[in-house]
């Protein structure tokens, strides 16, 4: 007859068995883009930058009229594809006051 063993611990192996299986497995590593994949990224990143840049400029920089000519929610939102896509742009429109931070001084 095989050795038996108490029920305390087989009942303590057995949590143990479930902490060790329980431990987090390792994150894999991020995959590789493929060429194909990176140069659309990059395509697509430009032609973004593209578009808002020349709506911006056609618009007066008004970012009212940009979000709503580029469909975006807010004018916030017009500024953070900005910060995204053109942050020498945006700076340089903070330095000359085209973004300038708050409410409009002609607003109440």
């Amino acid at each position: 007859m095989p050795l038996r063993l108490p029920r305390s611990v087989r009942t303590l192996r057995g949590m143990l068995g479930a902490v060790a299986a329980s431990k987090k497995p390792k994150k894999p590593t991020p995959r590789r883009l493929s060429k194909l994949s990176a140069v659309g990224d990059e395509a697509s990143k430009a032609a973004r930058r593209a578009l808002l840049l020349a709506t911006l400029d056609a618009l007066k920089w008004d970012m009212t009229r940009v979000a709503n000519a580029l469909e975006l929610a807010t004018n916030a939102d017009v500024i953070r594809a900005l910060k995204e896509l053109a942050p020498d742009e945006y700076a340089e429109a903070q330095n000359d006051g085209r973004i300038q931070r708050g409410r409009r001084a002609n607003e109440g």
